[in-house]
Order: C-alpha cells, then structure tokens, then sequence
C-alpha cells in the first residue's frame, strides 16, 4: 500500500484502536522548549483545534476518531492563541459543560460535584470517609477505614484552557504525595489521579491498607461489576462462602439506581472492595499494602506510583454497552505518531461495528497466509444480540466463526463488505477472514 510518511506536511496520526467513534485527549512533545509554536489543523474539517502548550507538551482534544482508523491533523506554524473554551474556575470550583467541583479551602477536600446535565449532586455528604480522601485501615487491630489528616496541604488550580482545568492538592513528603481532578473540555468524564511516594512508607509490626473512597449520592444503590466475561452482580455472583467485600474488576463497575447511573473506571486500581456502611455499599480502592517484614509478602518500597480513576454519570438505568465502553475508552489511550504525512486520505475507518452492545476486543495475525482473525465481545449480560461488521478487508474474502484456537466451526455469509454475526449475553466469539482477493489490501 501507498507508504503515508511523506513530505507534504508536517503533521500528526491519530490511531484508535477501538471498534467505534470517539473522542481522545492526546499529548504531542517537541524536541526543545523553544520549538516553533503550532496551530492544529483536523485535515477531515479543515478547522483549527483547541490545543494547549506549555515547554515541550502541547495537548488537543481528537473528536470523532473513526472506529479502528485514524485522522491526520496538520501542524501550522503560528503565534495566535486559540479561542476561549466554556471551562471556569472560581474562588472554590472549577467546571465543565458537564459538572462543578466544589472543594473546600481550608480542608483542601471536595464537598460537591454537581452534574449539570441532570442537577444531581454525586457526593455522598454524610459519609465519613470523604471523597478520594487518603484513608488507612488496619484491620488486625480491628480498625475500620478513616481519613489519613496531613497539615501541609496546598490547593492550586491549572488553567491549560482551552484544554482542560486540574485542580491539585499536594502534599510535600507524605505517603499520597498529590491528588490531582481534571475536567476536559466538551468530554463528559471526570479523572483523578494520586501520586503515591512509596519511600514514605514506615516499618509496621500490622498490615496497614491504604485507600481511597468514592461514596456516591445514589439512593438505593446496586452494583454491577465489570470482570472478563462481563458484569456480574457481587452480592450474589461469588464464590459459595465467600464472605469478603474486595473484588477485582477488569475495567469498570456501575452504581446505579432506577433514575441514574454512574460508570467507574480505574486504569491501575483494579483492586477494589465494596464495604457496607449504613447499609450501602461504598467504592474503595486499594492503593498500596504496608506488610510487616516478617511476612512473605514484604517488599522493598522504592520510588512513586500514579493511580488514575474516572467516572461519568448518565440518567436512567445501568446500561452495560455505555458502563464498557466508558472502560475500555480509559484504558486505551489512542496511539499518536508525530511526522510528515501526505494529506489524503485526511481519515480511515478499518472496521465498523453497527451494534454497541458489541467490542472489538483483538484483531489477532494467523499464521495462515492472507488471513487473521476478529474476537468480538457481547458486553450485554442479559440479551442475545445482532451485529453488523462492515470493513473493506471483508471484500471477496471468507469469514468463519472459529474455536479459540482457530478451528473452523461454520461460516459466515458476506454482502457488500458486511457480515453479520450472533452473540449470546456476555460471549466472546472469534471470526477468522481469510482474504481471497490479495489485491484489496493494497488499494
């Protein structure tokens, strides 16, 4: 195929790898603090995009990438500014399109997060815990979870507008060295992040468990969590005597009630524990164990490590497609090239899927000349579905469902590039395309 490196212009390749349309946060760094400032042009619009730099990093947000394709942008030499965005910051709160943080000043703690879009408050004032507050627990000295106080706290706010806004708290040679909260233009997320010194971990005779809280406003909530076969209900989908609240999520889990439903992600927390407090069940991360030395389970603490959460909230009942593909959009930064490209084709979707119930989980190479395969996953525990897959590749090729190890089981019917294939609740099926006409891919 025709090589999409060339010398037309400078510019950078946005790939996602994701099987639908989305939108990316993506960080672009240049050689040296004094390299030409740029403006970012979406080569498919031919609009500028609202980016911002600071010394070597310049971020942008890449709206509408195409399922498992890419877009180019074009790098314009330029000193104009780019426009305002509809991100504030006051006194006490920064906000988006989408939701105000509130934080206190003094106690350098959150007290509200509002969601513009319904008028709900999302924290749950009365827990005790606070909100993505350091907490310790130790448990062999039955004591419960509770704030970890420091006295050397600071607040400040980033303004990288028209970006984003980060709202800090630090924390100067302390166990939860940072916690950072950021809100991104026009994107209906909210990300925290904590920078944990392990170096400030002391000796300990009892296992000490550090956490943090995320005690949500859902009345009567439930709780679905997100493993590798799907969701599954952790009140009763467990081992029989198995009497503990942690679980291990694969990427997200949903709190939610009949009028909403709040989908949580953690990109390096997948620890998590469901405790039961007044009769409700609030989210806790595990960040980090103190083991005493004289259990097997000691190690040497050196060096920091970064915990990154995000959560949304939407109206109505817990939708498994929306809570997945919240997970999976987190987790899979896209993959950004910066060089000289030729400008057409501006963008390039490889595979579309028209269910969203359905993920692309794996696009996997055979070992069979011209051939590879697709596992694609139902995200939905409870219904059956149908699902269009539409891709260029599909063109005069077979398609077959396959065992795991790539067995032939039946095949699949092509019509005009598409096949259509069936998953139970919850199945992950692979899909082997054999490519008949060799001369398609090099179109």
């Amino acid at each position: 195929s025709k090589p999409e490196e060339s010398f037309e212009g400078e510019g950078i390749i946005v790939f996602n790898t994701l099987s639908w349309n989305r939108d990316v946060p993506v960080e672009i760094q240049f050689p040296f603090e004094t390299s030409p400032r740029y403006e970012i042009i979406d080569l498919t619009t031919n609009e500028k995009i609202e980016s911002f730099r600071k010394g070597i990093k310049q971020i942008f947000i890449a709206r509408s990438l195409p399922s498992f394709g890419y877009k180019k942008y074009r790098l314009q030499q330029s000193e104009n500014k780019s426009p305002d965005s509809k991100l504030e910051i006051t006194d006490n709160s920064i906000e988006n399109q989408f939701y105000i943080i509130e934080f206190d000043k003094s106690e350098k703690t959150i007290i509200s997060i509002m969601d513009k879009k319904s008028g709900k408050e999302l924290v749950d004032k009365k827990n005790e815990l606070g909100f993505n507050q350091p907490l310790i627990e130790r448990f062999q000295e039955e004591e419960k979870f509770s704030q970890i106080k420091y006295d050397n706290e600071i607040t400040e706010v980033k303004d990288e507008s028209p970006v984003r806004i980060i709202l800090k708290v630090k924390r100067e040679d302390q166990l939860f060295e940072e916690t950072t909260y950021t809100l991104w233009n026009n994107i209906d997320r909210i990300d925290a992040e904590h920078i944990i010194n392990l170096e400030k971990l002391e000796q300990t005779e009892k296992l000490e468990e550090y956490a943090v809280a995320f005690p949500f406003a859902v009345d009567d909530q439930k709780n679905l969590v997100e493993i590798i076969g799907g969701f599954i209900n952790p009140e009763k989908e467990k081992l029989s005597g198995t009497d503990g609240d942690g679980f291990s999520i694969r990427r997200s889990i949903a709190l939610f009630n009949n009028e909403h439903s709040i989908s949580w992600t953690s990109v390096d927390a997948r620890v998590i524990r469901l405790r039961e407090i007044e009769d409700k069940g609030i989210l806790i991360s595990n960040v980090v164990n103190n083991f005493p030395l004289d259990w097997n389970r000691y190690e040497e603490n050196k060096g920091k490590l970064n915990f990154r959460y995000s959560f949304t909230n939407q109206d109505g009942r817990f939708n498994s497609s929306f809570t997945s593909r919240f997970g999976w959009e987190v987790n899979t930064p896209a993959i950004v090239n910066k060089s000289w490209y030729r400008t057409e084709p501006t963008s390039k979707s490889f595979f579309q899927v028209d269910n969203e119930n359905v993920i692309m989980l794996s696009l996997i190479p055979s070992v069979e000349e011209n051939s590879f395969s697709i596992r694609l996953m139902n995200s939905n525990p409870s219904e059956s579905i149908k699902a269009k897959i539409s891709s260029e590749f599909l063109e005069g090729s077979d398609a077959f469902y396959t065992t795991y190890l790539g067995n032939k089981e039946r095949p699949l019917m092509i019509d005009n590039n598409s096949t259509v294939v069936e998953l139970n609740p919850n199945e992950i099926s692979t899909i082997k395309i054999k490519i008949q006409d060799v001369d398609t891919v090099k179109k």
